[in-house]
């Protein structure tokens, strides 16, 4: 039997190793555990590019498992251990990350993950990094570091992408690079959801592929209406891939990862927690190239993940607003707000389309998308 530790909101557990930090507050009446790092806003640059793996320098077995092990106690950090690793191997970080503090200077965030690391016994991380490797073999899902070839290459982009993703389905080369963001509130109107039904479609017959967060709502529409139209979706979720929220999606996502996958950055065992949704809105915005906003109000995280991509400079993420959010009975003082920040009206499926790669030239599509709008 595998074991995974557990940790809750109100302390460790008696068998959580002691240098595992405990996460309070959270989703109501719901234990929460979880090996990652509640989002440090200020850790993190926002604007730094691409520092992948070489495509002729892959990294090795026993490589892998460490940075795996290391996004255990550092997932929160992923700038700070790329840099780390861009000056020492991953099994020199994991093991020896006392000597890496008192060889010389380094910078606050570097010290701060490295004391973290050192509190956390190596062989304890490699075994935890095994467990959740042989759970994703039983459970037929990969995990990719993000030094392998085939992590998602929106992802490669961004420095602040996860260390590691736990995949369930297929990932493409081709066609995922040409993927938007389709998110919005869980307590959608009956527009909202025709909205969201509408766009995915369009995008379908444009062979891009929709990404959203499974949730319901917006996200569920999506999925659905791209599904039923024979085109591909990704979902970006919250919590291990060994459970699936909301539970009523349980088949939804069986049918994502029959033709798409269903991508997390968390561990197996990862519970659904509050401080989850911000980093999988995150990593939703890196993974596509724009992020259309639906409906959502003003604790929303489609908001949220649009605040975040338009923050990013490096690489660059595009966002669209619904003109229901701007305009009318549901406008949205914050909507204005991220106009002036460089947030684009949504009017014409055209517009999302003439900044993909490959697209720039595409014409408006006159008119297909009125009413809705």
């Amino acid at each position: 039997m595998v074991h995974l530790f557990y940790y809750s909101a109100s302390g460790l557990c008696s068998h959580a190793p002691s240098w595992v930090p405990c996460i309070d507050g959270g989703v109501t009446a719901m234990t929460q555990y979880s090996f990652v790092d509640i989002l440090d806003h200020h850790d993190e640059s926002t604007d730094g590019c691409s520092d992948s793996w070489p495509s002729s320098v892959l990294p090795s077995d026993r490589d892998r498992q460490a940075i795996l092990a290391l996004s255990l106690v550092a997932s929160g950090s992923p700038t700070t251990v790329r840099h780390l690793l861009r000056h020492y191997a991953p099994q020199d970080v994991l093991q020896s990350a006392a000597d890496i503090l008192a060889s010389g200077d380094l910078d606050n965030h570097s010290r701060s993950v490295l004391e973290k690391i050192r509190a956390a016994p190596p062989d304890m991380l490699l075994s935890e990094a095994e467990k959740q490797s042989t759970l994703a073999h039983r459970l037929g899902a990969i995990v990719l570091t993000y030094q392998d070839h085939t992590y998602p290459a929106n992802l490669q982009e961004a420095l602040e992408s996860p260390l590691i993703l736990f995949v369930r389905g297929t990932l493409d080369e081709e066609r995922d690079p040409l993927s938007v963001a389709l998110v919005g509130t869980r307590e959608a109107s009956g527009e909202g959801l025709a909205r969201a039904r509408k766009i995915a479609r369009l995008f379908v017959e444009r062979g891009i592929v929709v990404v959203s967060g499974l949730a319901r709502g917006i996200d569920t529409a999506a999925h659905l209406a791209t599904l039923d139209a024979g085109g591909r979706t990704l979902a970006v979720v919250g919590c291990g891939l060994d459970r699936t929220y909301p539970s009523e999606n349980v088949a939804l996502a069986d049918a994502i990862a029959d033709g798409g996958a269903v991508v997390s950055q968390f561990p197996f065992g990862s519970p659904p927690t509050q401080a989850h949704f911000p980093m999988r809105n995150k990593t939703m915005a890196l993974l596509s190239r724009a992020t259309i906003v639906v409906e959502a109000g003003l604790t929303s995280g489609a908001k949220m993940q649009a605040n975040y991509a338009l923050r990013v400079k490096m690489p660059k993420r595009h966002v669209f607003l619904m003109d229901s959010l701007i305009n009318g009975q549901n406008e949205h003082e914050w909507a204005h707000e991220f106009l002036g920040r460089g947030a684009q009206r949504l009017r014409d499926i055209g517009d999302v389309m003439q900044i993909l790669p490959g697209h720039q030239h595409t014409a408006p599509s006159d008119g297909q998308m009125p009413l809705f709008l």
